[in-house]
């Protein structure tokens, strides 16, 4: 595993970066179904037409939720994360599981994999965490560079259409030991949600401020064109259903031309 962590200019750590060593997050990670990530997986291999023995670049991998069960489908996998401690979580799952992956630490702005996968994936609203839009366009750049020609990128994101529609400005979740209070704000100038997460356990509390950028379909269909994809297809769901201003999350496949 190469390992290699991204740091921001002035040395300090990132809100994304630091929320995901933290490791908070993945307690509410962990409370996805493993049926759910199932259905993704075949959800990823029908709408990348992935065969036994094709390649795959998971950008933004995590701890390989994707990644192992397409392994044991035959599928050759990649990941990349900036995580260190996730990968290596990666590392002893897919030795339980016994099935081999090929684990990259890095930031998916600086990737440079050209023409090497039949497909790529960036799943469960990986994109939009850089405060400059060309640092969240250079994730989908990447992901066409790193896309052999007649390969197909799969990008799954919240439909910035239903948040709009039916985001709350405060719930509560359990995750794990924690107990999490969500507080948003819409900013409907800059399409973010800015928000802060209160981390609660055995009276303790920790909480981490977020800044996200979302997207409407027709705003990420341009930056997949722009980038070089074609055939850039939208759907509402894992069922290949409908993209409406009904379906919480957005699904959009690029082509990339032979």
């Amino acid at each position: 595993m190469k390992t290699k962590i991204a740091r921001s200019s002035t040395g300090t750590v990132p809100w994304w970066q630091d929320l995901f060593i933290a490791r908070y997050l993945r307690e509410m990670l962990g409370t996805i179904p493993a049926k759910r990530t199932l259905a993704e997986a075949r959800f990823i291999i029908k709408a990348l037409d992935l065969e036994r023995g094709d390649s795959l670049l998971d950008i933004c991998c995590g701890f390989g939720r994707h990644l192992i069960p397409l392994a044991k489908r035959g599928i050759k996998t990649t990941g990349v994360d900036i995580c260190p401690e996730y990968l290596q979580e990666a590392e002893q799952k897919a030795k339980k599981a016994r099935v081999k992956l090929n684990l990259i630490c890095e930031d998916a702005r600086k990737i440079r994999l050209n023409g090497k996968f039949s497909g790529v994936i960036n799943m469960a609203t990986s994109i939009g965490y850089f405060e400059r839009e060309t640092d969240n366009f250079k994730m989908i750049k990447n992901a066409y560079e790193a896309t052999k020609p007649g390969g197909g990128f799969l990008l799954e994101t919240m439909n910035r259409d239903w948040l709009a529609r039916y985001h709350s400005g405060k719930d509560w979740v359990e995750a794990g030991d924690y107990k999490i209070l969500k507080e948003r704000e819409f900013d409907f100038y800059t399409g973010r949600i800015n928000s802060t997460l209160t981390f609660i356990r055995k009276g303790e509390q920790v909480q981490k401020e977020i800044s996200l950028r979302h997207y409407c379909f027709h705003e990420l269909r341009g930056y997949f064109r722009k980038a070089g994809f074609e055939e850039v297809t939208a759907y509402g769901g894992i069922d290949f259903s409908p993209l409406t201003f009904d379906s919480r999350m957005l699904f959009i496949v690029g082509k990339k031309p032979r």
